[in-house]
């Protein structure tokens, strides 16, 4: 049972008959990635989740969000799902709040939902589709971002007289959730009953603060899938609850598929080995890495991609070849110590990427027989025409990477001999 399967079965039962529970959050975390712009105002006026609904759905269909490439179309499918029952249609929304400014690089949303005994939770959105959210989130590796500012405004300016409420959101809006909360003014800080971090990042060792910290934890859960990788970063020890999900690796933190029982989450008893291993080799990236020197790479990154006309992720699936192309190559112009730290960013990915082969095949092999061609092509444009320093290291590069594509084509040969490469490795490093 999933986040849909769980409304259906719990939608007859009103908050009043049937108290707030830990779906509920995942739900609530969940409603703040819908645009809500025109239809909940930050004026305090107060619109109901079956009104918001309607007025969404006036403008935009079911089948325009199931064919659109967003990774967040399904929030507003949730939302109506939801202004269905009678558990959730009289929720109330306000003080919605939605910016995004590329000068800033800020991506900050987030709404009030006032349940029926009237105590409220407050969502914070996580990243959304925007390049420039992306870039946000990876800002947070070395210093305090603008979306964070916002996040402890925010608590401070709406959440003065409501009274006691929860506080919550789903990756970057987990993070924002307990890093506003440990932050907040002491008067609102008293009046949370519960953090939920639904599989957000956590607070880097430059701006973590322990008293802070410890003002809240006692009211801080994270929930987590048993692949997690954004929620392993900068982890803290907090009470932390483990789900199952009924995607593969990475795919695990999208929220619709943490599978549900009743009114609770279905437990794992501990994170992948796969997790581990990947939180350790980030760990090990961000203890190599200064904060001038992820700053500097991240920047000059994200500004190929900005001066490519990359705005929305989806931007990526829609690019030709030859645009891939030149991107790469700037890549390759960049001065060296920040190749130096894209090189090592990129043995992380490799290591991860060799010990997981087996999966990545069998959920990714049918994409890539479709798409050989374009790949092969691309391979090819990049290998001619990359600069002097790139062509002198270009046939190894091109060979490792039509290796691996033909072993991504052609799983079912290799997946023996992949194995054995891979067990004999182990028995090396043993």
């Amino acid at each position: 049972m999933n986040m849909i399967d769980y409304i259906k079965w719990r939608g007859d039962l009103t908050m009043s008959k049937d108290k707030f529970n830990i779906v509920d959050n995942l739900l609530f975390s969940y409603i703040s990635y819908t645009n809500l712009d025109g239809i909940v105002d930050n004026s305090g006026k107060e619109v109901t989740i079956k009104q918001a609904a309607d007025c969404f759905f006036e403008s935009h269909t079911i089948e325009e969000l199931e064919k659109s490439k967003s990774l967040i179309a399904n929030a507003p499918i949730v939302l109506k799902y939801m202004a269905e029952t009678e558990r959730f249609k009289n929720c109330r929304l306000k003080y919605y709040e939605h910016n995004i400014d590329e000068e800033t690089t800020q991506q900050f949303s987030a709404v009030h939902i006032v349940m029926d005994d009237d105590i409220t939770y407050i969502s914070f959105c996580g990243t959304d589709d925007t390049l420039v959210g992306w870039q946000e989130d990876f800002q947070m590796s070395y210093q305090e971002v603008s979306a964070q500012r916002q996040a402890i405004r925010y608590l401070n300016e709406t959440a003065k007289d409501i009274g006691k409420f929860y506080v919550g959101g789903h990756s970057k809006g987990g993070n924002l959730a307990y890093y506003s909360a440990s932050k907040c003014n002491k008067e609102i800080q008293d009046n949370i009953i519960m953090i939920y971090d639904n599989d957000g990042p956590g607070i880097s060792d430059e701006l973590f603060d322990q008293k802070q910290y410890e003002n809240t934890i006692d009211r801080y859960v994270k929930i987590i899938p048993e692949f997690s990788v954004f929620g392993l970063i900068f982890e803290r020890p907090c009470k932390k609850i483990i789900v199952e999900s009924d995607q593969l690796l990475i795919l695990q933190h999208i929220a619709h598929s943490w599978k549900i029982q009743g009114n609770d989450f279905i437990r794992a008893e501990k994170v992948t080995d796969e997790s581990l291993m990947i939180q350790s080799a980030l760990n090990n990236f961000l203890k190599d890495v200064n904060l001038k020197q992820r700053e500097k790479f991240i920047n000059d990154f994200f500004n190929i991609l900005h001066d490519a006309d990359v705005e929305m992720l989806y931007d990526f699936v829609t690019m030709d070849i030859a645009k891939y192309v030149k991107i790469i190559k700037k890549l390759f112009a960049l001065d060296d110590e920040t190749k130096k730290v894209g090189s090592r960013l990129l043995q992380v990915i490799t290591d991860v990427v060799e010990q997981e082969r087996d999966k990545i095949f069998s959920s990714a092999s049918d994409y890539f027989k479709e798409k050989k061609d374009d790949v092969s092509t691309f391979f090819k444009e990049t290998s001619d025409d990359v600069s002097e320093f790139i062509k002198t290291t270009s046939t190894n590069v091109y060979d490792s990477m039509k290796k691996t594509f033909d072993d991504i084509t052609e799983p079912d040969k290799n997946k023996d001999q992949t194995s054995s490469l891979i067990n004999d490795k182990k028995e090396k490093e043993t």
